[in-house]
């Protein structure tokens, strides 16, 4: 993700969470691990960059500006956290269509 305008902690972790408990079931059954990120996210300004990377078979790695935040080792949340941008509430729909290529 990059980023058109600065962020702070606390609007992250709050679209981040609702974006969970709208979009992720699973997200109750794997709540260590998104309080893992929620806790390893940070503000951001414009033209910072968030990476996720699933790494299938071994969990997803997060980074931003290139320095790596965190690495859950379950490969059950990759489909949580994709939730986030393509589950039924994404945090933008507009995002959401781009990804799908529509």
């Amino acid at each position: 993700m990059h980023f058109l305008h600065g962020v702070s902690k606390r609007q992250m972790v709050d679209a981040f969470h609702e974006s969970f408990r709208n979009n992720a079931d699973a997200s109750k059954t794997m709540k260590s691990q998104v309080d893992q990120l929620l806790g390893a996210l940070e503000p951001v300004n414009n033209r910072d960059e968030m990476v996720f990377t699933c790494v299938p078979g071994t969990g997803v790695t997060f980074s931003v500006n290139g320095k790596g935040k965190l690495t859950i080792d379950d490969p059950a949340f990759a489909p949580v956290l994709f939730s986030l941008w393509l589950g039924p509430k994404p945090l933008s729909p507009d995002l959401k269509k781009g990804m799908l290529g529509r």
